[in-house]
């Protein structure tokens, strides 16, 4: 493994465990808040973001998953630092759809008191962690042979 792969390597994986931070600081402060200060809205809106948010839990995770999935089919004919760029972005693409839907949920969490919506975020978070990059997954998404960047 070249310096510079290593070095992609980590940066992957610190940009994807910073999103995942996101979500759970967030989340903490918001049952914090909720906590001390009780929701801000009352129960007749609780459906209406039970609604969208069940929608867009449902929809971004695949959606995120699906355009992962489709950036990883152009990498064959690329080089490695190519593939690994190409991972990337497409990683980052993800991730922030992903955390895109747990801070909603976590936002209607802080305004309901429901604890459905938090329960969603924590859901969102395990999910991240089942996708995190490690360098067995990047090999393997990539098509390469883990030696390749080890």
């Amino acid at each position: 493994m070249t310096n510079k792969t290593g070095s992609d390597i980590r940066s992957n994986q610190f940009v994807y465990a910073a999103l995942m931070a996101g979500i759970a600081l967030f989340a903490g402060i918001s049952l914090l808040l909720n906590l001390l200060q009780g929701p801000s809205i009352n129960d007749k809106t609780v459906n209406s973001a039970l609604m969208v948010i069940s929608i867009i839990f449902l929809g971004n995770i695949p959606i995120g998953i699906v355009l992962f999935k489709k950036r990883l089919e152009t990498i064959e004919s690329q080089n490695l630092d190519e593939k690994l760029t190409t991972y990337r972005d497409a990683m980052i693409v993800c991730a922030a759809l992903m955390e895109g839907s747990g801070f909603f949920g976590i936002v209607c969490f802080l305004l309901t008191g429901n604890n459905f919506f938090i329960i969603l975020a924590a859901i969102i978070i395990a999910i991240m962690a089942y996708f995190f990059p490690t360098r067995e997954r990047i090999a393997t998404e990539l098509g390469i042979s883990s030696s390749e960047i080890e």
